[in-house]
Formats: structure tokens, sequence, C-alpha cells
């Protein structure tokens, strides 16, 4: 799978904090916003903040990535009610890109109808911020994690969490199902090890909330990643914890969960 970089011509900002500008939905319509409350402003960045407090060194470590390098494309449309921004990568194959794009303008039409009832002017602008918060780059895979901010009225965003691990020659996103050997035996053995993990974190046992975020399901462990060391499993707000506990991460060594991964699967990571 080719993967390039491209800069727009106002250049990438990164930060937070920093975002004036709102990428891209489709090859024709694009956002270009700065945000209208100052007030506004600092309640997601405290917000986002929350998000990165609770699990600090486990996410720096996650957080070194492999460099899987981008394209981005930029556009702008004036929006009167909310401000937009979405970050498309491009991965070069057609198939890997087609089903992201779909799945951006998901985000973006279902935004749309919640923000459809416009607010008052004079309150908090409705938004939406879609942006990638990890990438990692293996043999034969290619990992992405997005962040999603989302404010339709309230004391704070929403927070949710998409991740895609594409099979870089077929453009195929990989499932759990794929993943492993037999999926119930393993979520049950990932349940475990993650909450022995979380509970190692918190220096205590699990409430019975806790507990239930963690039971063995498919939709419990939906948002992974494949990096060189293993497997990253992410939690948005309330599946584990409180919205000012923000998202949980927990990365699983590649020797932990390899009695459960698929042989074809080892092999070309």
């Amino acid at each position: 799978m080719a993967i390039k970089k491209e800069h727009a011509e106002s250049g990438a900002m990164h930060s937070f904090k920093n975002r004036k500008t709102i990428l891209y939905f489709s090859p024709d319509i694009i956002y270009r916003q700065g945000m209208k409350s100052e007030i506004f402003k600092i309640c997601v960045l405290i917000a986002a903040l929350c998000f990165m407090s609770p699990m600090q060194a486990s996410q720096s470590a996650a957080q070194c990535n492999d460099p899987l390098v981008l394209s981005t494309t930029r556009l702008s449309r004036s929006l009167p009610s909310c401000d937009i921004f979405i970050e498309r990568p491009h991965l070069g194959h057609k198939d890997a890109d087609a089903l992201m794009s779909t799945w951006l303008n998901q985000q973006r039409d279902s935004f749309t109808l919640k923000s459809s009832s416009s607010p008052d002017p004079d309150h908090w602008p409705y938004s939406l911020e879609v942006s990638l918060g990890e990438s990692h780059d293996l043999n034969h895979y290619a990992s992405l994690k997005f962040d999603i901010l989302e404010y339709t009225g309230g004391a704070h965003p929403n927070h949710y969490i998409g991740t895609f691990v594409f099979d870089k020659k077929s453009g195929v996103p990989l499932t759990l199902t794929d993943l492993f050997i037999d999926t119930d035996t393993a979520l049950k053995a990932i349940s475990r090890l993650t909450a022995d993990q979380i509970r190692r974190q918190r220096k205590r046992e699990l409430s019975p909330m806790e507990q239930g975020g963690l039971y063995p399901s498919a939709q419990h462990y939906q948002y992974f990643a494949l990096t060189r060391k293993g497997v990253h499993f992410f939690f948005p707000p309330y599946q584990i914890g409180s919205y000012s506990e923000g998202e949980q991460q927990v990365h699983l060594s590649r020797t932990s969960v390899r009695p459960w991964i698929k042989p074809a699967i080892l092999q070309n990571w």
C-alpha cells in the first residue's frame, strides 16, 4: 500500500488547542471555520485534558507510533450554526480509502441530524471534531485510531472512538473474528488480562460497573489497534469509568495474546 504525505497550503495543525481549520468531508466538501466561542474552546480543551490525564504513562508509550505517513485534502464551506473538523488520512488503497470516507461521512451525517435544531446564536455552537489519534504501520497491516469530540448541548462534549486495522494488500479491515482462532475463548482471556491491568493501575478492586464494561463481548473490545509490540484496546468514557476519567487504554503484549492469535496474522504481523 503506497503511502504518501502532502501538506495543504496553510500547513497541518495537529495541536488540538491550535486547530482553526476544518478539514474535508468528501472530495468537494470541506469546512473551514474558526471556533465561535472562546468559552467553548476552553471547555473543550479542559475536556480533552481530562481524556489525556488518567493514563498518561501508558498513552505516552503507545503513541510512539511507527511513521505511517498520511496525506490530507482541504476545501472550504461555511456553516452558520456549527463548527466541523474532519481529518481524513489517505492510505493510497482505493478500497481502504473508500471505506474510511464512507465512515467519516456517516459521522458527519449523524452530527448534521443532531445539529439540525440550531442552538441559540448566543449560546455555544454545536461542533464535531474527528481527528486521527494514532497510526501504526506494520509489515502487512495499517492500524488507525480516530478520536471524535461532539458537542450538541449540555455540560461537555461527548467523546467517541473509531478504529481500523487494514490489510495493506487487500484494503480489507480486520475484525476480532479475523484476529483470533476462537473469538469467545480469546475474549475471555483478554478480559481477564485487561481487568488485571486496570486493577493494577487503579490500585484497587474494580466496581461492578467497571467489571461489566470489561465483560468478554465483541462490543466491549471492538476498538483495537495492532502495534509492533502487541494489541492496543481502547475504551470510551463511561465504559469502565466516569466521564472525568476519560478514555481508557490497555496494551497487551504480543507474547501475552499470542496463544489466541491466528497463525496467518502472527506470520504477517
